[in-house]
């Protein structure tokens, strides 16, 4: 551990052999699983997952010194993560129901399903 403080260059070499060894890992991992459509969206949900998860653990200990709160940063953090769940739920509300306003606006005498005008 102490040859890692004195000369950070071994230390830079190990972190870029650990990179070229995930980016290998990632781009064989198409030829040992056949991905699906469905494997990629669960893989790509993880990726963001992970990533979003070390941005916020990276950040929190900077922002509880800033606003002398480990409570205050959390709940802004939480703040946070509800605003944007809101908003992409929101949003994904709003594109299901400008699909199926054509379906509310046709003739329902016509149509065997019948929908019920909410907005």
């Amino acid at each position: 551990m102490s040859m890692f403080l004195s000369d950070p260059v071994p230390f830079i070499i190990v972190c870029c052999l650990f990179v070229a060894l995930a980016a290998l890992v990632g781009g064989w991992l198409p030829l040992l699983i056949r991905m699906t459509h469905t494997r990629i969206q669960i893989a790509i949900s993880f990726v963001a997952g992970m990533m979003l998860g070390i941005a916020l653990l990276h950040f929190i200990p900077a922002a509880a010194e800033q606003l002398h709160s480990l409570d205050r940063t959390m709940s802004w953090a939480l703040v946070g993560f509800l605003m944007m769940f809101f908003l992409g739920d929101s949003r994904r509300h709003l594109a299901m129901t400008a699909s199926l306003r054509p379906l509310l606006n046709q003739d329902s005498s016509r149509s065997s399903v019948r929908f019920v005008k909410i907005l």
